[in-house]
């Protein structure tokens, strides 16, 4: 068992959808008034994994296939539930969470820096080509870095 969860743990998604569940409980029962540039970081992190990672699963499908003895439609089923539903739920719901936010700090900077600080954590702790069926790390970050900067941009203008 703790092999399957250092498993599913060892990806980026699911680092991040966790994040994601941990701030929507929060804001929606503690009454908790999040920084905007928290808010800011959180919808932009899960439209980058709901984008990049379901691009990243459907071009790795054979090989996920293969390696899993799954089906076609079990690695459909598994990309909707941790990258589609997620990306759905944030963009259904991010009015709201921007709308219960302290507007007061918006920092773009802040944002941008949270951003880093995880993904240095993450590929310091795991390699990150040998977990994403041996893609280059720069393929697998500059991406997912554009993506996040392209979606806080257009959530800060």
């Amino acid at each position: 068992m703790e092999d399957i969860i250092r498993f599913v743990f060892s990806f980026f998604t699911i680092w991040s959808v966790s994040i994601y569940i941990l701030y929507v409980i929060t804001v929606n029962n503690n009454n908790y008034t999040p920084p905007m540039w928290i808010t800011n970081f959180m919808i932009s992190l899960i439209i980058t994994i709901g984008l990049y990672g379901s691009f990243i699963m459907h071009y790795n499908k054979n090989k996920i296939k293969d390696k899993y003895k799954l089906s076609s439609f079990e690695v459909t089923i598994i990309d909707s539930i941790i990258h589609i539903i997620p990306l759905c739920h944030v963009l259904y719901n991010k009015d709201k969470y921007i709308s219960i936010s302290d507007q007061s700090d918006a920092s773009f900077i802040k944002s941008i820096t949270l951003q880093y600080a995880m993904i240095l954590i993450y590929v310091s702790k795991f390699n990150i080509s040998r977990i994403y069926f041996d893609m280059n790390k720069y393929l697998l970050i500059i991406p997912s870095i554009i993506i996040y900067w392209i979606s806080l941009f257009n959530l800060t203008n």
